[in-house]
């Protein structure tokens, strides 16, 4: 069975390489920009919040998580395509 210490040295390293990758860095900043922008303008005060939305105390981590699973899926695909060139 795989020790936490091989988990946190395999992913140190996958961060590194990760990181080097301009595309990685402007994907991921664009994606938290917009998750912030989404945030803002559907659950807080800046729109008059709609009561649906308030409602649910779910909603809003799980907008999020789903927003940031496409953003991770878009950065997957294209380094995947990196890495076969």
């Amino acid at each position: 069975m795989i020790s936490l210490k091989n988990i946190l040295t395999i992913s140190k390293y996958e961060s590194k390489v990760l990181w080097r990758n301009w595309f990685f860095r402007i994907v991921s900043l664009i994606g938290i920009f917009f998750v912030f922008i989404f945030n803002l303008g559907v659950f807080s005060e800046v729109d008059t919040p709609r009561w649906f939305v308030l409602s649910n105390s779910w909603t809003q981590p799980y907008a999020t998580m789903m927003l940031i699973s496409i953003a991770q899926v878009a950065a997957v695909i294209f380094l995947a395509t990196g890495l076969v060139k």
